[in-house]
């Protein structure tokens, strides 16, 4: 039963993934005597931790109740207090966490705290709430943000139209997908060559309700200044634009960050890590053929999340990234809706 009920904690934290960064999406369980009571989520950052919502929720009905955890309760100070204060005071007998915090001002301090006060604590490791936080993990041990590529292509190797005019090419379904990892991102990652080609908007609109996002677009040459009528000024949740320099003010609708260059290209890793400085565990990208490859080659993709549709473009339009070797990595396919899915994935080290 205990696995049953981190799982219902996994599906609260799922509810939030994309929106609580720096802070990891957390979900919480109380349960008394076999019976669900509340269920928590952690918001966003400043607000109360998973932990805590459920407490709330739960009042007086948690005294000796369980509380289940995807994460290891905090016994820090940060804009919120000390979860394992609530846990206390809550009168909760026992607590069960599913992934250890590698956060060194988290790792095992609840975990103490609660047992040192007469509370059992146990973990129950479970493989989908392991890969859950592997973006966080990663985060918190190298400070780069984990990446995800979407890509979408024809049966004959081809991503646009012509000199890279947009085209659709990926179903209905798979444009669901796409727009729910949107929003499980904590940012997205896009090219100033793929905003005017496309004029995209860069937001969530389904399967779930409309939201915006942060959106990061390497424009080496600032081209997109000149033109505020494109929809990412306007629905981009902020807008950053990574440049050649010199630095630059920021615009009304833009903030301005300046790169180095690296081989006459805008530096990928300083941008990355740049990103990962601002709390971002997981980049969506969506770019073309030239910053696909130069993410690939620099081995700097994570996961690359391929659709391949039952169409032709003919040999004139734009070709997909040639030299994409997938050797030593996870490759898992499964049909989408009209759509072939090839998964790509980098192999990971679980916690334990």
């Amino acid at each position: 039963m205990d696995a049953k009920y981190l799982k219902l904690a996994l599906e609260e934290a799922l509810k939030r993934k994309g929106f609580t960064a720096p802070n990891p999406a957390v979900g919480a369980v109380v349960v008394r005597n076999g019976e669900f009571v509340a269920a928590g989520t952690h918001w966003e950052r400043g607000k109360p931790h998973a932990e805590v919502d459920a407490l709330l929720k739960a009042g007086a009905r948690a005294q000796g109740a369980t509380l289940y955890v995807t994460l290891e309760p905090c016994n820090h100070q940060g804009l919120t207090p000390p979860c394992t204060e609530r846990v206390l005071e809550s009168g909760i007998q026992r607590v069960v966490y599913a992934f250890s915090d590698p956060n060194p001002h988290v790792k095992g301090g609840g975990t103490l705290r609660l047992r040192e006060n007469g509370v059992v604590v146990e973990r129950l490791a479970l493989p989908e709430i392991d890969a859950f936080y592997q973006s966080y993990a990663r985060w918190v041990t190298t400070g780069r943000p984990t990446v995800h590529l979407k890509l979408a292509m024809t049966l004959d190797g081809k991503i646009a139209g012509p000199d890279g005019r947009r085209e659709k090419i990926s179903g209905p379904a798979f444009d669901e997908f796409s727009h729910l990892n949107r929003r499980r991102s904590d940012a997205i990652l896009t090219t100033a060559q793929t905003i005017l080609n496309d004029n995209p908007r860069f937001d969530v609109r389904a399967p779930v309700e409309p939201c915006r996002k942060r959106v990061y677009v390497l424009d080496s040459e600032l081209r997109l200044l000149p033109r505020p009528d494109l929809n990412v000024f306007s629905h981009a949740k902020e807008l950053v634009i990574f440049h050649r320099g010199p630095e630059e003010r920021s615009r009304d609708r833009a903030r301005l960050v300046a790169v180095p260059r690296c081989d006459d290209a805008m530096d990928l890793v300083t941008t990355l890590k740049t990103i990962g400085q601002e709390g971002v565990h997981d980049l969506w990208v969506e770019c073309g053929a030239r910053l696909t490859q130069r993410l690939w080659s620099l081995d700097l993709v994570d996961e690359m999340i391929i659709a391949v549709a039952p169409k032709f473009l003919g040999p004139d339009a734009l070709a997909a990234p040639g030299d994409l070797s997938f050797t030593g990595r996870e490759v898992q396919w499964r049909i989408l809706g009209d759509d072939a899915i090839c998964t790509v994935r980098r192999h990971v080290h679980r916690n334990c």
